[in-house]
């Protein structure tokens, strides 16, 4: 079969039809210019028994280069994914199976486990289950670094997903286990986050949904855990009591990154503020306005990307164009004049070896090189 190009498509549409070429042609524009605008406006386009066109905003991540061993922060970006219609997929598909395996965390009486066993048997997985990851794990015959995902399905509560989300992003050696989330709030609200919840790597409100998010996303997810270190995205309400639990979180996910006692204290005292200033300074301590908060560290280097749901402000008219001595005298000659800001972004410039700032101050990142890994020149900046 020949290869379909944009003059073949105008003519075997315009056969199709009885349409002119010319007015296919406009047709196709039309359609793409509109596709396109919804996109940039962050809406959702469905192209039924063809694709349905979606925007995901991608967490910011640590990544290594696979030729020269590089590591650079991959920030935050807005993506279109497409997801293509079972119609088609169905129509196309070979013999060929994708093969893994997968566990699913749900109550005795989830209604969606056989028909989810079934059709992800259909495209090569295999999937064990359990009331909790330990109990899915049992019955399953791979080991944790075999698995390509975790689902929690929507039987399982709000606090036992946090509980069980917190203690497998933790853990150092399933930290990049993707951990999807089932949920029945597709026309509904979704449950409100009063404590700092981990965030999901995907979600899915139907059987049909998680079949299509693994067959999509599977591979996606097995190149991440070898290329990038750990990482977690966290997303907190920004009320002191919240914020207070997000920082345990943050220091339970450092705690054994930094050996030198020193070191270590400096980094997480920069940490801690750049949060506090994010809840504090953006958001106002507002209990209905978050944090988006994601760790991260590889081998070489510890970061935290911290976004507030804030007005953003001019770090640049705080601190000047450095970050030296004095960056301090403008943070005190602020506090004088009653301003609040810039001892602690001082704080942040002199503990950690870089801080950058994005989408307006709403977004603050540091990185941290660990000392054992410092050859005798300075270490390549991430690249942003």
């Amino acid at each position: 079969m020949e290869n379909l190009t944009t003059g073949k498509l105008l003519d075997e549409i315009a056969r199709k039809t009885g349409l002119t070429k010319k007015e296919v042609q406009g047709a196709l524009e039309a359609l793409s210019e509109t596709i396109v605008d919804t996109l940039a406006a962050g809406g959702r386009v469905e192209i039924r028994n063809l694709a349905s066109f979606t925007v995901d905003e991608a967490a910011p991540r640590l990544g290594r280069h696979p030729r020269t061993g590089k590591t650079f922060v991959i920030p935050m970006t807005r993506r279109v994914k497409v997801r293509i219609a079972q119609a088609v997929k169905k129509r196309v598909a070979d013999d060929a199976l994708a093969s893994g395996a997968g566990l699913y965390v749900c109550a005795d009486d989830d209604p969606w486990t056989r028909d989810l066993k079934r059709q992800l048997g259909e495209i090569g997985y295999e999937i064990a289950m359990g009331e909790t990851y330990e109990a899915a794990l049992e019955e399953s015959k791979f080991k944790p670094a075999q698995l390509s995902f975790v689902m929690i399905g929507p039987s399982i509560d709000d606090e036992a997903y946090t509980t069980a989300a917190r203690a497998l992003k933790l853990d150092s050696s399933l930290s990049m286990l993707p951990i999807v989330r089932g949920t029945n709030d597709e026309d509904g609200e979704p449950a409100p986050i009063t404590s700092p919840r981990v965030v999901p790597d995907g979600e899915f409100s139907s059987v049909e949904a998680a079949v299509e998010m693994v067959r999509d996303e599977a591979e996606r997810w097995r190149e991440e855990k070898v290329l990038f270190g750990r990482q977690v995205t966290i997303k907190s309400p920004s009320d002191e009591a919240a914020v207070e639990s997000l920082k345990k979180l943050l220091e339970g996910f450092y705690k054994d990154a930094l050996a030198d006692e020193t070191e270590a204290y400096k980094t997480l005292s920069a940490f801690r503020e750049c949060i506090d200033n994010a809840a504090a300074h953006g958001n106002k301590h507002a209990a209905d306005r978050f944090l988006t908060v994601t760790l991260m560290q590889d081998d070489a280097r510890l970061a935290l990307d911290v976004k507030d749901e804030g007005p953003g402000f001019d770090f640049e008219a705080i601190l000047g164009t450095n970050t030296g001595a004095d960056a301090a005298a403008v943070a005190r000659e602020r506090l004088g004049r009653g301003s609040s800001g810039g001892l602690g972004m001082k704080l942040m410039h002199e503990c950690v070896d870089e801080v950058r700032y994005a989408d307006g101050g709403t977004r603050v990142t540091l990185v941290k090189r660990r000392s054992s890994h410092r050859p005798g020149t300075r270490a390549a900046p991430f690249e942003f």
